[in-house]
């Protein structure tokens, strides 16, 4: 198990294509990422109703596990890349979870606030490292249009780590994908790495 000091260590050591280093995230804007990542609204209900927990599930966004997350690159196009060190399962089932979705809710209904929005997730085809992966395009339509994020998982041992980045087409370009792998693949490799170089001091294991 990684600590959390680790974990940042880990995403803090992801730079940009353009140069500049990712931005670690403090817990709040950390909490706030996860709670849209999982869809986690007490009121949000889908069609079919077992969707639910299975888009939730594969999120891989659950604030009981240990997670550190930075931001990278401009504004406009930016990613988010977490990283999140967890031993109980829950998320090695978490990629099982999205894979099932991707077959039983793409297409599914997702209503909120009685607003109603469609969901899909379409996969894609991307060079990820670690023990097991996978990589999808995920599109909500609501009533302003089609929303796309590209939104990736690799998992190695007990480390988990995810990206996420808002595409303006349901098709990726391969400049996209290359970019959104690159970066997890650099978490993966450089996990023993940078793992050694943070300080474990007062943080659990």
């Amino acid at each position: 198990m990684y600590s959390m000091a680790q974990l940042r260590a880990m995403v803090g050591s992801v730079r940009a294509v353009d140069g500049p280093a990712a931005v670690v995230m403090d817990d709040a804007q950390l909490k706030k990422i996860q709670g849209i990542q999982s869809l986690g609204s007490a009121w949000l209900r889908t069609d079919p109703a077992e969707c639910l927990s299975l888009l939730h599930d594969g999120s891989l966004s659950d604030d009981r596990i240990q997670t550190a997350a930075a931001l990278i690159g401009p504004p406009a196009s930016q990613s988010t890349i977490t990283a999140s060190s967890d031993n109980s399962g829950l998320f090695w089932q978490g990629i099982y979870s999205l894979e099932k979705a991707r077959t039983h809710c793409s297409p599914s209904t997702l209503t909120l606030d009685g607003q109603t929005a469609q969901y899909e997730l379409s996969p894609v085809l991307a060079d990820l490292h670690g023990q097991k992966s996978t990589a999808n395009v995920q599109t909500i339509t609501d009533q302003t249009g089609a929303h796309h994020t590209l939104s990736m998982v690799a998992m190695d041992g007990t480390l988990f780590v995810t990206g996420s980045k808002k595409i303006p087409a349901v098709q990726p370009t391969a400049a996209e994908v290359k970019e959104l792998s690159g970066y997890i693949n650099t978490v993966i490799d450089g996990a023993g790495k940078a793992a050694a170089s943070a300080p474990t001091t007062g943080v659990g294991a």
